[in-house]
């Protein structure tokens, strides 16, 4: 079985498969990751931005002196930084549904690939016992 040739190439596509799973799962687990911390990065903006909801004028003036906006332009910048991670958030969700469906069209796949495998294998089994059996008759 081992040395024919088809069985062979069979045996390759499988273990490329596994090897490609193994990484379409890093990958995902990377994309999950990644909206996690970028969930950790909208409370820290969101909480930034409650600081700059109302600023008095003594404040707007050391803002706009010290960084060229006042409170209510940081409070926008924080809530847009907020929004905008959010919408990137969703664009790592649509990468990790993505990455789930190549994971299952290679389940399917592979799966294919072990059945007609195992029928080469029991075809070559019942080949060699044949053979066996002419040689010892």
């Amino acid at each position: 079985m081992i040395a024919d040739p088809t069985y062979k190439k069979l045996d390759k596509k499988i273990s490329d498969s596994w090897k490609q799973e193994r990484s379409l799962e890093s990958d995902r687990r990377q994309e999950l990751r990644n909206i996690n911390t970028l969930s950790h990065a909208i409370d820290l903006t969101r909480k930034q931005s409650w600081k700059f909801e109302e600023t008095s004028t003594k404040l707007d003036k050391q803002l706009e002196d010290l960084t060229g906006d006042c409170g209510e332009c940081w409070y926008y910048t924080f809530d847009r930084a907020s929004d905008l991670i959010e919408q990137y958030q969703g664009q790592l969700a649509q990468n990790i549904a993505e990455i789930t469906v190549k994971l299952a069209k290679l389940k399917v796949e592979r799966d294919a690939l072990m059945e007609t495998r195992n029928e080469l294998g029991d075809k070559l089994r019942t080949q060699f016992h044949k053979q066996e059996e002419l040689v010892t008759a």
